[in-house]
């Protein structure tokens, strides 16, 4: 089963073996003894891992088939949902990027009709081709 639970418990019993093993060899290599914080710590990822441990067992072991359908429902479900989040934020991000280029492509051009207007010499069909570009449709 690659499900996200089972994914999970795999990345902590290999984080939490990695550590014990790197906390038990780490200890005699300063010729340390270890405070009781140390002790503590050591004694909770061991804890930690057990419980991963015994969560692997139960969902290959323990369970009934009917309650391993399901695990594999809920996660195929989860994965859509993050999918659907994803094209969301995407379509967000694309539309935002959208409607950022229009509005500074309509601010450039309202700054260039009003320097043109502004100067001593105007043209009527320049001023009114600005006129018209200002006033061009929103788009959905």
């Amino acid at each position: 089963m690659k499900t996200e639970k089972v994914k999970h418990l795999r990345q902590t019993i290999q984080d939490t073996q990695e550590f014990i093993r790197s906390f038990s060899t780490g200890a005699p290599q300063r010729n340390d003894s270890l405070s009781e914080l140390d002790l503590s710590l050591h004694e909770r990822v061991r804890a930690q891992l057990r419980a991963a441990l015994f969560d692997v067992h139960d969902i290959f072991f323990t369970t009934t088939p009917e309650e391993r359908l399901s695990l594999l429902q809920q996660d195929r479900e989860l994965r859509t949902e993050r999918k659907l989040r994803e094209m969301v934020a995407i379509r967000t991000d694309l539309r935002l990027g959208f409607i950022f280029i229009v509005q500074s492509h309509f601010h450039m051009n309202a700054q260039l009709c009003r320097s043109v207007f502004l100067s001593n010499t105007p043209s009527l069909p320049f001023y009114l081709a600005c006129r018209k570009k200002q006033k061009a449709p929103r788009t959905r």
